[in-house]
């Protein structure tokens, strides 16, 4: 997606990469490798950081860091929960910074795909078109082009039912009646169960989406979209916005750790800026208006000067051409004239 939307090349997923090893990974021998997507042919770009395990030299303490073993030199990595959140969050400002889509680490709720699953999906999926190829080869219409497995149908069963309902009631009731799934609440958590299956299955399994606090908080805005007739109006912005939308994100679906992630990465924004406006002295609006005024003008004169050289080169281009026509074809123009 980055690399339609966002330019995102090769090159510079290795540089973000190299950079984001640099940050987090001090002291520790390491290879980043850059690949694009092998069988699944969806055109991700796939960023490896592989690190030796013993530090080779001292670092500078870091918050996330509680033991000396985790900033000496000749101690192993130490991998602790309070490292993968600050992995988590600096992936997130990473793409942040880099103008790239992000989803979020903090809280997941995407689908669960086991590995299992996933491979049983691309084993169906080839006998799928393996069967489609012959269909075709007859001359007839395939009914069906992309696999699923018992697990992603029951997910898109379950969403299409939460997505039309408004209380807990409605949701067990229309998911029995128009697909036959049980729903049962046992210490909390939600389990579900499809016809032709004696044993239940967890939401865990499923999707996050699916658990008791999700499903809750999915049919309370259910009530809300409901109650609203007028869409409301958008505005279009003014300026150039460098902070995150917290609310715009929250009301896509971005959970509590994602909120409190974005407004510490909003202060430190608002941090970065007032120091920045300070050393340039542009803490009026009238110097900030005359700084912008300047880099315009030179912006200008520099942008004048570049298409002057692009003329020049062009025309230089034209002149090498003839050029060696000229080299090409002299030899042949004397000896017409000496035959002449």
């Amino acid at each position: 997606k980055d690399a339609v939307e966002n330019g995102l090349t090769m090159e510079r997923a290795q540089a973000l990469g190299l950079q984001f090893c640099k940050d987090n990974f001090p002291g520790h021998p390491a290879i980043v490798c850059t690949h694009p997507d092998g069988h699944n042919s969806a055109g991700n770009i796939h960023v490896h950081i592989v690190i030796g395990s013993l530090r080779v030299r001292t670092v500078e303490r870091q918050p996330f860091m509680d033991k000396p073993c985790d900033w000496e030199a000749g101690k192993k990595h130490r991998c602790t929960s309070a490292m993968l959140r600050h992995l988590r969050v600096a992936v997130m400002e990473m793409c942040e910074q880099a103008d790239l889509n992000q989803i979020d680490l903090l809280e997941a709720l995407g689908d669960h795909v086991s590995e299992r699953e996933y491979w049983a999906q691309r084993r169906g999926q080839r006998r799928l078109d393996h069967a489609n190829a012959k269909l075709a080869a007859e001359g007839q219409q395939p009914t069906q082009t992309v696999y699923q497995t018992e697990l992603d149908k029951l997910r898109k069963q379950i969403y299409a039912v939460l997505n039309k309902t408004t209380t807990f009631e409605e949701f067990s009731a229309l998911l029995m009646q128009e697909h036959g799934i049980a729903v049962k609440e046992s210490r909390g958590r939600l389990s579900y169960c499809p016809p032709g299956r004696a044993k239940f299955i967890t939401a865990k399994k499923l999707s996050k989406k699916l658990e008791k606090e999700q499903v809750l908080t999915a049919l309370s805005q259910n009530i809300q979209l409901a109650a609203i007739i007028q869409p409301s109006s958008e505005k279009k912005p003014d300026k150039i916005r460098k902070l995150v939308d917290i609310q715009a994100n929250v009301a896509a679906g971005k959970g509590i750790g994602y909120e409190r992630w974005a407004k510490k990465f909003n202060l430190k924004r608002w941090s970065q800026t007032l120091c920045l406006l300070q050393e340039k002295k542009l803490l009026s609006e009238d110097a900030l208006h005359q700084r912008i005024a300047e880099l315009q003008t030179q912006h200008d004169d520099a942008l004048a000067v570049v298409k002057d050289l692009d003329a020049r080169m062009v025309s230089l281009k034209e002149l090498r051409g003839h050029l060696v026509v000229y080299r090409q074809y002299k030899p042949l123009a004397q000896k017409l004239q000496t035959v002449r």
